[in-house]
This record gives C-alpha cells, structure tokens and sequence, in this order.
C-alpha cells in the first residue's frame, strides 16, 4: 500500500521569460517572482508554477529553490504579504511581486 502524502503550502523562487510586451514584464526581458502552492512534491511545485505562468503568459525558466513554507520559515524569514498570501490561495497557486530586469543576461 503507497501512503497518500498531505498537500502543504509551498513557496519557491521562479525565475520566468515571456514576450517583452507581455503586460508583467513591462518590455523587460525576464523576471523573478516568489511563488506559492499547495503541493506534495518538488515536482507538484514545478508542474504548477508552469502551468500558472502559462496563464500568464510566461514560461519557468527555472526553480531556483522550492521547499514547504514551514521549513522556510524555520531558516529565513519570509515577507509579510507572501504569508498573507499564503492564507487565501487559489488550487492552481499564485505569484508574488514579480521582480525584472532590463538587459538580456
């Protein structure tokens, strides 16, 4: 028998791309955003952080780190409207302030 694990909130840094006309990166070549979702795994994490920037229209460049909220908080401290956030989240998670860049790196 295979144990179900418990979903828990999650939160990672995402790093994303998309058109520079997209209406987030305001003519920017990328962005980074913390990003919050109920999950069980790393790659439940990855899979909804796609799938809610595709909304978006972005794409995940890549993770940077993911781990539950708890632990999170446990080693650093987190902002205050990210654990707002964290308290009313919708199934397919949610972005946090997204952070841009100018330049292609």
């Amino acid at each position: 028998m295979i144990a179900k694990t418990r979903k828990e909130i999650w939160i990672g840094l995402v790093e994303l791309s998309g058109p520079t006309d997209n209406y987030i990166l305001e003519g920017c070549h990328g962005a980074y955003s913390n990003f919050l979702v109920a999950a069980d795994t790393i790659e439940m994490f990855k899979r909804k952080a796609v799938k809610e920037a595709s909304s978006l229209g972005l794409n995940v460049v890549k993770v940077e780190w993911a781990m539950p909220l708890n632990k999170r908080l446990q080693k650093q401290e987190v902002e205050a409207y990210l654990i707002e956030l964290a308290k009313n989240l919708p199934s397919g998670g949610r972005f946090g302030k997204f952070h841009v860049w100018e330049e292609e790196e």
